[in-house]
């Protein structure tokens, strides 16, 4: 039986059969010698602001506010999926008499759970004080509404929002997305680096920052896995213009990520050293400045196995291991291809080329590791573009050319990712490597 909440002034609510205080009046103390002291959160916010040189203690509060009722909430879906804490702080936060002692003891109201989630909150206060300094560091805690240039002259790619707001979606796959969205929601720091670069710069300069990054193990859908742990993951983004690596910071779990806190700290102490012509950011609970989370939200997703050094592993990737639906994507471009580059003639081509780039796409959001066969494609129109130039004698203009058009499509679809990396040459062309994927009713 859960807590009947909906009504705190008229009628006392109950937690499993016992009365609860009356949230908007009756006094709100600690229930439990097991529940831990809870901290004082406005001495923490005048140290953080302290310790940081910089920010304002209100803003650093608000924060603390913020992770203490978020956190709460994330527990309780699992822990007290009935009982509303949001709406019990609320009505805590609206009294006369309210101290932000509140904020920790009214969970010893809800059993063990509630104790629980009580000194859970209370242990992990300091890991996100270490994260509320870094902030502030960065500039992100000051009371000024106009975005602040940084200390370290590092300028953001990003335009400013008005205020912030927390992150609801992600770029890429449904399960990419939905994980990396649960991730930084619950990580209380998450951090991030961007620039006005091409992916593989950003990726390279997160590599320099987070070393242990290079310990990965790469997912078939696309994000790097510390040590091969799912919940020490990572991903790069870009929207082709302004590029971005991000980590949630989680916290430490024995079970699930017990080499937490090493990554966290090499974060913490590394991020903000990034290069002059790069910008390091932070994600709070999830919550940044809109105009971030904004560009994150409409950015792609990229792939690791686009990026060096993890396409390496790509060089002798057989795309026969893909989907049948894959395979059927590629043939369907195959059939449209194969006979304009028998032709020698690509004047036709040109019509295609919108279906090409689409059907790319599509078939690399699902199988990553299909890049190769647009690198593949890449080089065949690089080839046949050459060809095509010197035997033809109608002096049309390469940029009239539907192999030259092919190209300049998918490196507009591909954005800063290296096309050029197919293993067509002079003596093989993707006839004699995908002839069998095409079905025979296209031949």
């Amino acid at each position: 039986m859960g807590a009947d909440t909906s009504e705190f002034g008229s009628q006392a609510p109950t937690f499993r059969g016992k009365p609860l205080p009356n949230w908007e009046t009756d006094p709100i103390t600690s229930q439990h010698r097991l529940a831990k002291a809870p901290p004082d959160l406005l001495d923490l916010s005048r140290a953080v602001v302290a310790e940081a040189g910089r920010g304002s203690p209100l803003v650093a509060l608000e924060r603390f506010f913020l992770f203490v009722g978020g956190q709460a909430d994330d527990y309780a879906l699992k822990t007290l999926p009935d009982v509303d804490l949001k709406s019990i702080r609320e009505t805590l936060c609206q009294r006369d008499d309210f101290e932000i002692r509140m904020l920790f003891d009214y969970l010893t109201y809800f059993g063990p759970a509630g104790i629980a989630m009580n000194n859970g909150l209370v242990e992990h206060i300091d890991v996100f004080h270490a994260a509320l300094v870094e902030a502030a560091r960065g500039g992100h805690l000051e009371r000024e509404v106009e975005q602040q240039e940084p200390q370290d002259g590092h300028i953001s790619p990003f335009p400013k929002g008005e205020g912030t707001r927390d992150l609801e979606s992600f770029p890429g796959p449904g399960p990419v997305a939905n994980h990396l969205v649960s991730l930084i929601g619950a990580a209380g720091l998450t951090f991030a680096v961007a620039g006005r670069c091409t992916p593989q710069a950003i990726h390279d300069e997160f590599l320099r920052l987070l070393p242990v990054c290079r310990e990965s193990a790469v997912h078939d859908l696309g994000i790097g896995t510390i040590f091969g742990n799912v919940y020490l993951s990572w991903a790069t983004i870009s929207d082709g213009e302004v590029s971005m690596a991000l980590y949630p910071g989680v916290p430490d779990h024995p079970e699930m990520n017990p080499r937490a806190r090493e990554v966290f700290d090499l974060a913490f102490d590394n991020m903000s050293t990034c290069g002059p012509e790069f910008y390091h950011t932070v994600l709070l609970n999830g919550e940044a400045d809109a105009g971030e989370v904004d560009w994150i939200e409409k950015a792609d997703f990229v792939p690791l196995q686009w990026l060096t050094p993890w396409n390496e592993k790509l060089r002798d990737f057989d795309p026969s291991q893909s989907s049948d639906d894959s395979r059927e994507i590629i043939g369907a471009i195959m059939n449209e291809v194969m006979p304009i580059y028998e032709s020698d003639n690509s004047d036709e081509l040109r019509q295609w080329i919108p279906k090409i780039t689409k059907l790319c796409r599509l078939v690399t959001r699902e199988d990553p590791r299909l890049i190769r066969f647009v690198q593949d494609l890449y080089g065949t129109a690089t080839q046949a573009s050459v060809a095509e130039r010197v035997n033809s004698q109608s002096g049309t203009l390469l940029s009239e050319q539907g192999w030259a058009q092919l190209i300049a499509a998918l490196n507009a679809t591909f954005p800063g990712i290296d096309l050029a990396g197919g293993r067509n040459s002079q003596d093989l062309w993707m006839g004699e490597s995908y002839g069998l994927l095409v079905p025979l009713r296209y031949l």
